[in-house]
């Protein structure tokens, strides 16, 4: 079936579709028939995750089957990718159906409440928004069907108001609703787990004894509302059904539904009917659907032979519950969709199945047709050990990639549904050539300094991207980088985009291109002579004889701040700034964070360094040929000087330090130690870069950055000694920032042998590198942090992995950086 016919109807009638509104006092969600929330309340509109199992330590307490910990993880994951409506089951028996509420003592019932406050209270502290499933857990009679306790039929618990079954479902739900009510991690409720999959005997159940109809089984969801509405009529209710199997209308008007008989396909007519139906006393109209390929018998308009999900069919029945929202006043919820289990490739664990292209086309169905509300299945499954192939976790090496696919979907979705259904990504940079002037900012070649910016949605936050690109310490490197990219704004008109993730999104952002040779340190007045200098390796020619260069790094960081604050800032106080570099501009913002901070009068402010962190390490004799910094220390003392870089160091470090040692305050050791401002590491300790240009390992230098570490054959015992006693010193020299005191320090230290980590890739113990600094971020000043390592993901190998290339994908260089 063609589905144009359903988005012209969507497009002409989902402004008349109620709202969903929140509440910001009390955290719960109503929908309201008008175009606009009432005061108070706000428009909510969200693309979340089922997690599922948040709440299984509750009502499973088996650790290896998930426990506080591993749900209060899935909730800060969610949270670091802007994941903020959480579906949840919150259920009256354990998985195993050993007891049900009325069975169980005032004690047990308040262990069971323990461990949920538990998450419910984590959960608001992270402004996470829940939608607890009350009841039963899964559709069908087997294993989750409580009334197997009572020996009572479903059709029992749906008929007869004296069975103990409803009678312990709906004690559990009153006693649930009541313990929470009152917290603002609660959007609105809903009734179990699609509930009308049993309807009119089409469940797994063929017995009569268990059959009810529609109109049964409504009746009874509404005597269930009623209950919930009592103890709390502040919040919304969704019945919790899933799309409607592909006969269910037909299947309603026979008097044995699916009982001993063959029922036909619903049109989409008859499919927009029963949902009308099921939406009755209800505020949403409800689906949960997994495409045409689902255990559900495909719609009518499914086309099984198409090679794509919008050309099969997918997702047209999102189109059918927009049109009955419109037609009758209530908001869409699609509360599952997602990958499915069929097979071992055909969930988020790859990119090129139909499972994956049905989710891929399904957000974005939402972010463009503004379906309101959705929840997709599942996300990261702290139950499970996330093993299943439907749960998507950003950490896990086997999940990685598609994880980061689909996080972006729906980011770009959440964009969409608050912006407007064409929004994108805003990637567009503004390129500003600051003027040349006696002793003012300019690139080594003395060509002009260029800065580039992008206004976000605010202006008082900021991130600025310090470039890296190594260094050149000598007079005669310094002249060959003024030929490149790294010393000329003639030679580059690139940028940088630092997508931090949802939470940063409507930051504003400056990059700061390199254009000199000591990380934004140097100043030299007058152009410096360079001429007639003999080669270093491994250039073959001298340096021509009339060759100047330009040092102006601290002008040029100083000048673009300068910039800021007369043309961008336009009044604004920055309250938030993250300063960030890779490699050498990870230096940079070890460096310069705090006098960044003090130029821009900033409020709250961080520094991210991505592989800055450069030992005073020498650990083998020099050879240029091998590696051209493996006298690193030594180097830095002559640029230091050449470039006239002390007073471009921190001042206290300067002030702390003997002058004839003063060159170590550009180490990122002694240097970190005087930082006054927050900083976040990520690093390796097994750094490629340094094991390659600063101790010269034989075997790193023959192999290129492209994870993992392949120690055979290539690597001697004495190679692997010396990357061991690297790693050694690295986390030696490291221990002084991990022990600091004052300032607050985050860590990302990974035993990847890379040069820089990936942020989309890289993760420690199922926690992904956003996740770590967005919980770092936002919680370090926090009383309940919620993490119980100080801040501090570490691997501490003895060698480098030789696994998980993914997780150990290296920083994402860019032509230009």
């Amino acid at each position: 079936m063609a589905v144009s016919w359903l988005v012209c109807v969507v497009v002409l009638g989902v402004a008349h579709a109620a709202v969903p509104c929140i509440n910001p006092a009390t955290g719960a969600v109503t929908t309201h028939n008008s175009t606009a929330c009432p005061a108070p309340s706000q428009t909510f509109l969200q693309a979340g995750v089922n997690i599922y199992d948040v709440l299984w330590d509750a009502w499973q307490p088996s650790t290896s089957l998930g426990n506080s910990s591993t749900s209060i993880q899935a909730l800060l994951d969610a949270s670091a990718y802007g994941l903020e409506l959480i579906r949840c089951f919150a259920r009256p028996w354990a998985y195993t159906i050993d007891n049900t509420w009325l069975m169980m003592s005032a004690a047990e019932k308040e262990a069971y409440f323990s461990r949920s406050d538990a998450i419910i209270q984590a959960a608001e502290d992270l402004n996470l928004h829940l939608v607890p499933s009350l009841g039963y857990g899964c559709s069908q009679a087997e294993p989750c069907n409580p009334a197997l306790v009572w020996n009572e039929t479903y059709r029992t618990m749906v008929v007869n108001s004296s069975s103990l079954t409803r009678q312990s479902l709906f004690t559990y739900a009153r006693d649930f609703v009541n313990r929470y009510k009152t917290s603002k991690a609660i959007a609105y409720w809903e009734l179990g787990n699609e509930f009308n999959l049993q309807l009119d005997g089409c469940g797994l159940s063929k017995d009569p004894g268990d059959f009810f109809t529609t109109a049964e089984g409504m009746t009874f969801l509404r005597t269930y509302r009623d209950v919930v509405l009592l103890a709390d009529s502040s919040r919304s209710i969704n019945t919790g059904m899933a799309a409607p199997r592909s006969h269910a209308y037909h299947a309603s008007q026979s008097p044995t539904g699916c009982i001993n008989a063959t029922i036909a396909l619903d049109s989409a007519d008859d499919t927009a009917a029963i949902l009308t139906t099921y939406s009755e006393g209800f505020d949403f109209i409800s689906l949960h659907y997994y495409g045409c390929r689902s255990g559900n018998s495909p719609y009518g308009w499914c086309n099984m032979s198409a090679a794509g999900p919008m050309a099969r069919g997918d997702v047209d029945i999102f189109h059918v519950g927009l049109k009955v929202a419109a037609a009758t006043d209530k908001v869409l919820y699609i509360g599952e969709y997602g990958a499915t289990n069929k097979g071992s490739n055909d969930g988020y664990n790859v990119t090129d199945s139909q499972g994956y292209q049905y989710v891929m086309a399904a957000v974005g169905t939402i972010g463009e047709f503004q379906i309101p509300l959705s929840t997709l299945w599942a996300f990261e499954c702290p139950s499970h050990a996330d093993t299943p192939n439907w749960c998507l976790h950003p950490g896990k090496p086997s999940h990685q990639n598609s994880s980061y696919e689909v996080t972006e979907q729906l980011k770009l979705a959440n964009i969409r549904l608050q912006q407007g259904p064409s929004a994108v990504f805003n990637e567009t940079m503004t390129r500003v050539l600051l003027p040349i002037t006696p002793q003012g900012p300019a690139c080594l070649d003395g060509s002009p300094y260029a800065l580039w910016y992008r206004m976000g949605r605010n202006r008082s936050k900021w991130i600025i991207n310090m470039q890296g690109g190594g260094w050149s310490q000598t007079p005669f490197r310094t002249y060959q980088r003024s030929l490149t990219f790294l010393g000329s704004s003639n030679n580059s008109n690139r940028y940088f985009i630092n997508d931090l993730g949802p939470q940063f999104e409507d930051f504003s952002q400056l990059f700061l291109p390199y254009c000199d040779g000591a990380s934004f340190t140097g100043f030299q007045p007058d152009p410096v002579p360079v001429g007639n200098l003999p080669p270093e390796y491994p250039y073959p020619k001298p340096t021509p004889a009339n060759a100047t260069v330009y040092i102006r790094g601290r002008v040029n960081l100083a000048a673009s701040l300068t910039y800021v604050q007369a043309h961008l800032l336009q009044g604004a106080t920055v309250e938030e700034l993250i300063v960030l570099g890779g490699s050498a501009g990870g230096l940079s913002t070890i460096l310069h964070t705090d006098s960044i901070a003090e130029q821009l009068n900033a409020t709250h402010v961080v520094g991210k360094p991505n592989a800055g962190y450069f030992l005073d390490y020498d650990g083998s004799p020099c050879n240029e040929t091998i590696s051209t910094n493996c006298n690193y220390t030594g180097l830095l003392k002559i640029m230091v000087d050449f470039h006239g870089s002390r007073d471009g160091l921190n001042k206290q470090c300067v002030a702390a330090t003997k002058p004839s040692k003063v060159y170590q305050c550009m180490l990122a050791a002694y240097a970190e130690a005087h930082v006054q401002s927050d900083l976040f590491f990520e690093q390796s300790k097994f750094d490629h870069w340094q094991l390659w240009e600063e101790a010269g390992v034989p075997c790193v230098t023959e192999q290129e950055y492209n994870p993992p570490w392949k120690p055979a054959p290539t690597c001697s015992a004495l190679d692997s000694q010396a990357i061991a006693d690297y790693g050694q010193a690295f986390m030696a020299e490291a221990s002084r920032a991990f022990n600091a005191t004052g300032a607050h320090r985050g860590f990302f230290l990974t035993s990847c042998l890379v040069h820089g980590q990936n942020w989309h890739y890289a993760s420690i113990d199922h926690v992904s590198l956003p996740s770590a600094f967005a919980t770092w971020y936002y919680r370090r000043h926090t009383e309940r942090t919620y993490v119980t390592n100080g801040f501090r993901w570490v691997e501490d190998f003895v060698l480098p992995r030789t696994d998980n290339p993914l997780a150990c994908a290296p920083f994402e260089f860019t032509p230009w950086d």
